[in-house]
């Protein structure tokens, strides 16, 4: 593994209580929603979670934290609900001074991104969702069979989760069914991170929750990715996420895991779909022009390469003309130019402006 170092702060949350949160790399900043269950320093090290943050973190400052109740975050809290989950990410973005970034979220942690970016449309940039769903199980009429199997999970997880790792690989099957036995065992000590009767309570507050109406009204440029064989959230619930989210992309990918398994060939082409759409981020062998620029930023550059005015921009993007303006400067800046005349053609002479 590389050498890729994470700094772990603290902040409050609304009620007082400690959330902890890291970054990693630098660029444009990428938060990562949770809605808990997860462990920043257990998730650093470990052989599955590792290249996805390693891979997030490519050109970009990542931004993770663990949601109330788990990990490195106070652990006495046992209100899951949406509008927590929502709150530790707003307290988690004003902490880290994350005005304006690109929001990614894998399965559970979909909802707290969802709502998030419904309610602050000019700080969401790009929304990235993975193996995610507008709807909880409970909320989408599930058979009798698929609640039977529900429960009987839960039932499990309060009997021996802590105590035997076998019920935490029972789990982990559920998410992950194939992959390398490193992975397994990796998966399984991402289980071990967060009590079993807290992770009951997490997957069934997510289990009752639906964002539909949220997802309908999010204005920015959306990812929907989803595996094909999801054993977890059941595929046509990726389609169904994306037709609710105005003038998202859906990308459908080949693997039989909930979330990409590093070993897996769809693994890095992933990765590349992901840091392609939300800009900024180098993969191997890509160069992006003006690639210090946040996403918001290489937006109005490009349709002012385009000839727009703040106005026209504005309404293009769904933001306020304030905002318009107040990129302008640093993207001047950063392009090392004094006015629009040479912003455009620098922006032209890198390929920026074209109609779409």
């Amino acid at each position: 593994m590389s050498e890729l170092k994470q700094t772990i702060r603290y902040c409050k949350a609304a009620n007082g209580m400690a959330i902890a949160w890291a970054t990693i790399g630098s660029g444009p900043p990428v938060v990562v929603s949770s809605a808990g269950g997860q462990h920043l320093e257990v998730y650093f090290r470990n052989a599955v979670s590792r290249p996805w943050i390693e891979g997030l973190a490519r050109g970009h400052t990542l931004i993770r934290y663990d949601g109330l109740g788990s990990g490195l975050s106070d652990r006495n809290f046992r209100q899951f609900s949406l509008e927590n989950s929502v709150a530790d990410l707003e307290a988690v973005a004003d902490a880290a001074g994350a005005t304006n970034f690109a929001l990614f979220a894998q399965s559970w942690g979909a909802h707290a991104a969802i709502a998030y970016a419904a309610r602050h449309p000019n700080r969401v940039e790009r929304l990235v969702l993975y193996g995610a769903s507008a709807r909880g199980l409970f909320r989408g009429n599930p058979s009798a069979e698929r609640m039977r199997i529900r429960e009987a999970s839960f039932a499990a997880i309060r009997a021996g989760w802590d105590a035997d790792p076998a019920f935490r690989a029972l789990h982990a099957m559920q998410f992950s069914p194939v992959g390398t036995a490193e992975e397994l065992r990796a998966y399984v000590e991402m289980m071990a991170a967060n009590p079993g009767e807290t992770m009951v309570e997490m997957l069934r507050w997510i289990d009752e929750s639906d964002v539909s109406e949220e997802a309908a009204s999010i204005r920015c440029p959306t990812l929907v990715m989803h595996a094909t064989r999801d054993p977890r959230v059941p595929f046509e619930e990726g389609p169904r996420l994306a037709s609710l989210i105005p003038g998202s992309h859906f990308v459908p990918v080949d693997s039989p895991n909930h979330f990409c398994m590093p070993s897996e060939l769809a693994f890095e082409g992933v990765l590349t779909e992901i840091l392609q759409f939300i800009g900024g981020g180098r993969t191997a062998g890509s160069d992006t022009a003006f690639a210090d620029l946040t996403p918001r930023e290489r937006d109005v550059l490009d349709l002012i390469a385009r000839g727009l005015d703040n106005l026209q921009i504005a309404a293009h993007l769904n933001i306020s003309e304030k905002t318009v303006r107040n990129n302008i400067t640093p993207i001047f800046d950063k392009l090392g130019v004094e006015n629009r005349a040479q912003a455009i053609v620098k922006a032209r002479e890198a390929g920026m402006g074209k109609a779409k």
